[in-house]
């Protein structure tokens, strides 16, 4: 178990690289390595929160590969998305704790205009992450697919995503980047819908947390 400089200057990140053939721990740790491999993730902190990697040692597969994205607050709550040691989770929750950041919390929304087809894939990326490894779409109201709710570090991003819709056959729709700023304590909301080819995008805001009543603000986006 290793700590070193994080991507984002001033950042950290956290490297877990078991010795030897910890297949066990692998299988169970790695999620997606083959199990003959030695556990070595890397957690690292960036704007789009903790960003997890692993490293395949097999000939056969070899190399980096992305497990997921998660927020600050999702770690805080649930700790992290794979079991990791208890005294790295500790010192992981630590750090944060100690450097808090301002966040606002972000909801992203996928509507099919066309009820003849159904959303059955989403790759999402945040400010160049992947945020979407992992994540199960969810239903929202009506014909409304969730599928991200998280904290993002108060200031300006961009979100870009792609969509694949199945009918007759499976069709994809690339979204144009959208850029967008939030203040602390803001909850954005991002609705895509998916006709055909094209997608536009609706924004709002309102005031409040995830777990806060929510008073709208005026969005000029």
């Amino acid at each position: 178990m290793q700590r070193k400089g994080g991507d984002v200057p001033g950042e950290p990140s956290w490297r877990w690289a078991a010795p030897g053939n910890s297949s066990a721990q692998a299988s169970q740790t790695s999620g997606g390595c083959y199990p003959s491999c030695p556990v070595d993730v890397t957690v690292t902190l960036g704007p789009a929160g903790l960003l997890y990697v692993g490293f395949c040692c097999s000939p056969a597969y070899g190399g980096g590969y992305t497990i997921g994205v998660q927020t600050v607050a999702e770690f805080l709550d649930r700790g992290p998305l794979r079991p990791f040691p208890p005294e790295l989770v500790e010192e992981i929750r630590a750090y944060l704790n100690e450097h808090e950041r301002p966040t606002a919390t972000l909801d992203l929304v996928a509507v099919v205009a066309d009820s003849r087809r159904r959303l059955v894939r989403v790759d999402a990326e945040l400010d160049g992450v992947w945020i979407t490894a992992n994540r199960p779409l969810s239903h929202g109201d009506g014909d409304e697919v969730v599928f991200f709710v998280g904290s993002v570090p108060a200031g300006e991003h961009t979100i870009g995503a792609a969509f694949v819709t199945q009918g007759a056959a499976p069709n994809l729709t690339q979204s144009p980047d959208v850029a967008f700023a939030v203040a602390a304590g803001e909850r954005l909301r991002i609705v895509f819908t998916i006709d055909g080819s094209a997608t536009t995008v609706v924004t709002s805001r309102t005031l409040g947390s995830l777990h806060d009543n929510h008073v709208p603000i005026p969005d000029d986006s």
